[in-house]
């Protein structure tokens, strides 16, 4: 019955192709949930059930089983050679099945407290020596460190609660570039027996697109990646949400329509 109704759902925005170019704003449901989306955000949506990956495989390489809705672009080439790139997901958890699932547990608490002790986030946004330190609750669970977060505020609604944030994850600490970004809400539904992930990755000409050809590993000290990281963070803050695409207004109209029907 799944994989039936997955055709279904695939089939008719695949058929819409013509509408999604002239812009509008688009609705997915599958298995209780459902959203909205603009064509800034994608226009193809690919669902899956995912089944889980063996919790022996560790931290950064086993995910838990979810419900995921890949977003990505309807190719033009009438013989695209690959499956166009994903931009984002969005990933339902059933807290239920998270277990056994190492730092899994620990992350939903962490976003459990924060929705109610409710602290200023500000101190999240702060890059220090230790970067483990300040990290905001994130799944899944990524090979790479938490490298900084921006814009964290509150999110609440009728279907969930949650925090979103732009965050970067890196295994190094090269100067940003205007790639590097990715858009995410991290929430729980009303009843608490799901976490919802929601994840996409943003492109802003904030950054150079590339590291300057000057630029010197060798004198590239941590006070300096300190300071920069920082004052990435701010320009991160003082920016529009225009200056990023998709816009951050059409994210966060689309958490707006995250609904249960079950």
């Amino acid at each position: 019955m799944n994989v039936i109704r997955l055709f279904v759902v695939l089939a008719l925005l695949l058929t819409a192709t013509p509408a999604l170019a002239q812009g509008g704003t688009h609705a997915i449901a599958f298995d209780g949930f459902r959203f909205e989306f603009t064509d800034t955000v994608a226009s193809r949506v690919t669902v899956q059930h995912f089944p889980g990956d063996d919790p022996q495989i560790g931290p950064g390489g086993a995910d838990a089983p979810h419900l995921r809705f890949e977003l990505s672009h309807i190719s033009h080439d009438p013989m695209p050679e690959a499956p166009p790139p994903t931009i984002g997901d969005v990933r339902v958890y059933a807290i239920a099945d998270m277990a056994g699932y190492e730092g899994y547990a620990e992350r939903v608490e962490q976003l459990k407290a924060l929705l109610a002790e409710r602290p200023d986030l500000s101190s999240y946004q702060v890059v220090v020596e230790n970067l483990t330190q300040n990290t905001l609750p994130f799944l899944p669970i990524l090979p790479a460190g938490q490298l900084l977060r921006a814009r964290a505020e509150y999110v609440d609604t009728s279907a969930v609660s949650g925090i979103s944030y732009l965050v970067v994850y890196r295994q190094d600490v090269s100067p940003l570039l205007s790639n590097d970004f990715v858009w995410t809400f991290q929430g729980l539904s009303a009843d608490g027996s799901r976490y919802i992930s929601a994840s996409v990755r943003l492109s802003t000409p904030l950054f150079p697109d590339e590291v300057s050809g000057d630029f010197e590993w060798v004198n590239w000290t941590q006070e300096q990646w300190i300071a920069a990281f920082n004052e990435g963070i701010g320009m991160l803050n003082a920016a529009s949400p225009s200056d990023f695409s998709p816009s951050l207004d059409d994210l966060a109209a689309m958490v707006n329509t995250f609904a249960f029907s079950n």
